[in-house]
């Protein structure tokens, strides 16, 4: 049971250092898939995923079986959201786990990730959850801070990128303002 738990939560922990690793692929990403939406729901959209990703790793590792039944229900809306923009997405790379592996959205993405989310609902209902309320809430805020943190300096460097484009360097341009 542990073992399957902790492949799950390799899973989810490359994932989101992959989406942070290549964060303007991610970005794209959330904005082509959320369409319409306000600007403030993709912003929230493109750091909530990987930090979600992060606390279910490590909610596999320290409870098994409340891990797996997290991954079944995030792996399920890995299933339902692109089925339900499947037409606008189909063959766009998903930047699901950025750098690290390239997939298009298409079937092969929505079969695997159903297939993850069945295997770690089965695996989970065998395994009662059992949450331990202290601990666990002082490991998943930790790793919630860190993918804060490391979010937080990853949009910096991105906004310097961009605004290096544009001829000033964001500190010149920060400089100017005041």
């Amino acid at each position: 049971m542990s073992g399957a738990a902790a492949v799950y939560a390799v899973i989810f922990t490359a994932s989101a250092i992959g989406k942070a690793d290549d964060w303007s692929s991610w970005s794209s990403f959330v904005i082509r898939l959320m369409g319409q939406s306000p600007r403030f729901l993709q912003r929230i959209s493109r750091l909530v995923v990987p930090t979600v990703e992060m606390f279910a790793a490590v909610v596999l590792l320290f409870r098994p079986g409340t891990g797996l039944l997290l991954a079944s229900l995030l792996f399920l809306v890995f299933v339902l959201v692109p089925t339900m923009r499947y037409k606008h997405l189909r063959g766009q790379p998903c930047a699901c786990f950025g750098a690290i592996h390239h997939t298009d959205v298409g079937r092969g993405l929505i079969v695997r990730n159903l297939v993850l989310a069945c295997t770690a609902l089965s695996l989970g209902i065998a395994a009662p959850p059992r949450l331990g309320p202290i601990p666990l809430l002082a490991v998943c805020s930790a790793a919630l801070a860190l993918l804060t943190i490391v979010a937080a300096l990853k949009l910096r460097a991105d906004a310097r990128t961009f605004s290096m484009q544009f001829g000033l360097p964001l500190i010149a341009r920060e400089k100017e303002r005041s």
